[in-house]
């Protein structure tokens, strides 16, 4: 496809090429002959039009090459750079009309006004003007940076043709210093297609934003979801545009939710601009701004890819807060760089909650993935039947169930991690049932020795019907 793309544009260039060679050839023919500056200047413009013809051949070629590993993105700003040179071109020309146009003024002398000098341009308007039209209609239809610039510089040729015609008018009517004024008026009109030439071009290669960034983040706001866009980045050719951008959503949401909504924003931007070739958008999760305090340490911690828990916020007066928390980190780390990472959350939680006088950090090593314990609940019915009784006493007969039992070492050096289940009541506030589930922790610890990590799991009774595990499950 990006092949057949660019045969279209080469084909295009051949056909303006043959226009062009003949167009300057008649001009500088008849300029010659009849010794006028502004036709001579006029057919060297349409010379350099063919020149500029050959160079966006040349620049199509290496357009054309399939993207590869050191191109990932293709060759496509090749046909750029050939705009550029064109519009070099046109400077070049500027150069020389306005050196002819200088020695007519400092040597005088006069054209010599014909009838064919009067049809040749006529002739030549017309092909130009023909050319002009095509070749811009196909150069926005092709999205080609070379056919657009080439018809800009054809079309300047139309008004430069017209002031000839004028200049040879003057000098009919016996005023032939007119010729190289008009010339010097030539050399503005194609200085104003090279500026137009290299302003399109440098507005690709300098990365100019392709895309109006207020309508893109108006489109991306209307997206269920996104509360806004952090960066809007667009680059590229009206043909070809790259964009990037980042878009706030809440940091509640889950992985598979942001993308989702990344993916919609992507859907409705190719649906809004179909040239866009390629969208990056980055998921910025932020904090509803009525987020509670401990909601906003959280985030904080993810933002930093750390693990904190046991989050507490205490307010000892108005506008004066204590928070405390545990951070896990790697065990491996020095003692410096964890601490270390501590500080650099404790500024960022001062940053962005002001009434935080003190923040306290209890730092320890994360716990490995898959860690080695022998389950040895069958073979401990003694120390599983203290653990019920205890838990009988600190929260209800028959409230805790499941109990399993794991070991770590062995003999007298031995540690036992408990997991159990308790059955409290289903409308029980949440901070009451982990007060329960923390009462049954410390009786565990005061009453029964050698226990390592105590895991009480706090749940609703099973519906009616549903088949018992352990022990009877009380409301």
């Amino acid at each position: 496809m990006i092949r057949e793309h660019y045969r279209q544009i080469r084909r295009i260039l051949i056909v303006v090429l043959a226009l062009n060679l003949g167009v300057a050839l008649a001009k500088l023919v008849v300029g010659f002959v009849t010794g006028s500056v502004s036709m001579q200047a006029d057919g060297l413009h349409s010379l350099v039009d063919s020149s500029s013809n050959l160079v966006g051949l040349a620049g199509i070629w290496l357009a054309a090459r399939p993207a590869d590993a050191n191109h990932p993105y293709g060759h496509r700003k090749y046909e750029t750079l050939a705009s550029i040179a064109i519009g070099a071109l046109l400077l070049y020309t500027v150069i020389e009309i306005l050196r002819g146009a200088i020695e007519r003024l400092l040597g005088g002398g006069r054209p010599e006004v014909t009838p064919v000098s009067f049809a040749v341009m006529l002739v030549t308007i017309a092909i130009n003007v023909v050319v002009a039209v095509w070749e811009r209609r196909q150069g926005e239809r092709l999205g080609s940076d070379v056919l657009v610039a080439d018809a800009t510089q054809t079309r300047s040729d139309i008004f430069v043709s017209l002031a000839v015609i004028a200049s040879l008018a003057a000098a009919w009517a016996g005023y032939p210093q007119v010729d190289a004024l008009v010339a010097v008026g030539v050399a503005a009109l194609v200085a104003r297609a090279a500026w137009q030439v290299l302003r399109q071009a440098s507005s690709v290669l300098s990365d100019e934003a392709a895309l109006p960034e207020a309508a893109l983040d108006a489109l991306v706001r209307s997206v269920p979801g996104v509360q806004g866009t952090h960066r809007v980045w667009t680059r590229g050719h009206q043909r070809e545009i790259y964009a990037d951008l980042d878009i706030k959503v809440d940091a509640g949401l889950t992985v598979e939710q942001g993308h989702a909504l990344a993916h919609e924003v992507r859907d409705r931007i190719l649906r809004r601009w179909p040239q866009v070739r390629h969208i990056m958008v980055h998921v910025e999760p932020v904090v509803p701004a009525d987020a509670s305090a401990v909601e906003r340490i959280y985030h904080l911690a993810r933002q930093r890819h750390l693990n904190v828990h046991d989050v507490r916020v205490r307010s000892s007066a108005p506008h004066q807060q204590e928070v405390a928390l545990h951070l896990e980190v790697d065990p491996a780390l020095t003692l410096g760089a964890a601490h270390g990472l501590a500080d650099e959350l404790e500024a960022a939680i001062r940053a962005d909650l002001p009434d935080v006088q003190a923040v306290t950090t209890h730092i320890e090593g994360a716990t490995a993935a898959v860690e080695p314990h022998e389950d040895v609940t069958e073979t401990s019915p003694a120390l599983v039947a203290a653990v019920e009784r205890v838990a009988d006493v600190a929260i209800g007969a028959g409230r805790c169930h499941a109990v399993r039992v794991y070991r770590r070492g062995e003999g007298d050096s031995a540690v036992y991690d408990l997991v159990m289940h308790c059955t409290l009541p289903e409308a029980l506030p949440l901070a009451e049932a982990h007060e329960r589930a923390e009462r049954v922790e410390r009786a565990l610890r005061a009453a029964v020795p050698r226990l390592g990590a105590i895991t009480v799991h706090a749940e609703p009774p099973e519906p009616q019907g549903a088949a018992d595990q352990g022990r009877a499950r009380p409301a």
